[in-house]
């Protein structure tokens, strides 16, 4: 789960990431684009990240045709989503809580890997859910 991605071609480079190591669905939020509250330029002027676009395409290296994305326009309507589907969340940061990813059971079936915006990391929300 990539929460606010800023840059397309960092985008790419994930789902290249997921592509190599088997993960089979990519899901990008997209916080604050229907309310214009977004940090992101391309989100502020009414664009969703263009997942065909040229950059997120080349720094895929066509990894984007065989990891399906999903797109969600809020942190709480991914996470329902993920609940419903029974997923385990596990949170990318630092925080004085944090678990050391080598003493995390990442074995799940259903594991929800949430990566955050390149500048600002995770929300709070996202992170208490994991």
């Amino acid at each position: 789960v990539l929460e606010d991605p800023a840059d397309a071609m960092n985008a790419g480079a994930v789902l290249r990431s997921c592509d190599a190591f088997g993960v089979t669905e990519t899901w990008f939020i997209h916080n604050g684009i229907q309310e214009g509250t977004s940090m992101r330029k391309h989100v502020e002027s009414g664009r969703v990240f263009d997942l065909d676009s040229n950059k997120l395409q080349d720094s895929s290296a066509s990894a984007s045709r065989w990891v399906a994305t999903r797109t969600f326009y809020s942190t709480e309507e991914a996470l329902s989503e993920l609940k419903k589907g029974g997923y385990y969340n596990a949170a990318t940061c630092f925080t004085p809580q944090s678990t050391s990813l080598y003493k995390v059971d990442l074995t799940t079936d259903r594991l929800a890997l949430w990566v955050g915006n390149e500048f600002a990391g995770l929300s709070d929300l996202a992170i208490s859910a994991a």
